[in-house]
């Protein structure tokens, strides 16, 4: 199956981040940038930006691969902006993340060179609101390693505008303004495909309503155990010793993981009748980027866990009407008690005494 439109890669990625830094490092900060800028990253052919989300390639160990990009200006000022290319990873919901600045890319970020004299570009402004926007193509070159591992890997290649500034404690700040658009490489050989489902437990929230149902938290998680960049549609369902299924509404998808990559997952599932022991089940099915070749998927991935839900609040209430029942019986007993204690005793005969005679 294939990743649905939601879960496609989109056009491009912003990452804002800020770094505060000691006063005597603001000097070599950017200046100031127009309070309103827009910037972009598309794939293009050598004379204009083509229709492409991302780009794709499929490469063997030890090639060279080429392409453009275009760095795209929608302000009506110039920006000077930073362009390179940097490993992409999954972020912690499963977004698409790209590596900090200031760390080096050691996967197919460090493949890719691009075609400018130095690290900075210029690219012109529009000449209206209406034009299109200011742009420079730059080549791509891919240099894979020969000893590139097969499978999936992934890559961003990024326009980057600082701008520096003070904050409310007066401390120097540099605002880096990332956009970026996605690189996808599946070098051949022999493909894994594979999602396991870890970790995974659940635990039962009793009603204060003792003849109530109550919920149950289920949490696991997706770890891609192949080599290709897979995402998933996820089901969790409850079922009980007496019969019985729950389904919990419909989580959302997976997102593509790329390799080695993984999500925590939460669940909450309601309506669970407390019946003592009670199991969870979990079914994944992979899904796989839209237009990649069909690695050959697993239909589903399916893992199941018990758990105890135990009707405490019914069992308190059972174990209170029994205390009261044998409480009551009790203080009848004392007052029965009681009554035949204070009854009169019955009179005795008189004793006499024989006088004898001789």
């Amino acid at each position: 199956m294939q990743i649905p439109l939601g879960l496609r890669a989109r056009f491009v990625v912003a990452v804002l981040a800020a770094t505060t830094v000691l006063a005597g490092l603001a000097s070599a900060a950017a200046a100031a940038a127009p309070s309103a800028v827009t910037f972009g990253v598309q794939p293009s052919g050598a004379a204009k930006p083509d229709g492409r989300p991302f780009f794709t390639f499929g490469a063997t160990p030890g090639s060279k691969l080429t392409d453009h990009v275009a760095f795209l200006n929608y302000s009506l000022v110039p920006l000077r902006l930073k362009v390179y290319a940097t490993d992409a990873l999954n972020t912690e919901d499963g977004g698409f993340g790209l590596l900090e600045a200031k760390q080096k890319a050691v996967d197919a970020g460090k493949w890719i060179t691009l075609g400018t004299k130095s690290p900075f570009l210029l690219v012109p402004a529009r000449k209206s609101k209406n034009s299109p926007p200011g742009q420079v193509i730059v080549a791509v070159t891919m240099n894979v390693p020969a000893g590139a591992s097969p499978g999936d890997h992934g890559a961003g290649i990024i326009a980057s505008l600082s701008t520096a500034s003070r904050n409310a404690q007066g401390a120097n700040v540099i605002l880096d303004q990332r956009v970026a658009t996605r690189v996808y490489v599946r070098v051949t050989g022999k493909v894994r495909t594979h999602l396991d489902i870890e970790n995974l437990s659940a635990t039962y929230h009793q009603s204060l309503n003792p003849f109530g149902l109550g919920s149950a938290t289920v949490t696991y998680t997706v770890h891609n155990t192949g080599n290709v960049k897979l995402g998933g549609q996820q089901a969790v369902e409850i079922s009980g010793l007496f019969g019985g299924t729950v389904q919990a509404p419909k989580p959302a998808d997976i997102p593509l993981l790329f390799p080695g990559s993984s999500i925590n997952v939460t669940v909450e599932v309601a309506g669970v009748l407390p019946s003592i022991r009670k199991t969870a089940t979990v079914t994944v099915i992979p899904l796989m980027l839209s237009g990649d070749v069909d690695p050959g998927l697993a239909v589903r991935i399916t893992a199941s866990t018990d758990f105890w839900a135990i009707p405490w609040m019914l069992i308190a209430l059972i174990v209170l009407l029994c205390l009261a029942i044998a409480a009551w019986r009790y203080r009848r007993r004392r007052l029965a008690a009681g009554t035949d204690s204070t009854q009169p005793d019955a009179p005795s005969e008189p004793k006499t005494r024989e006088k004898v005679t001789s």
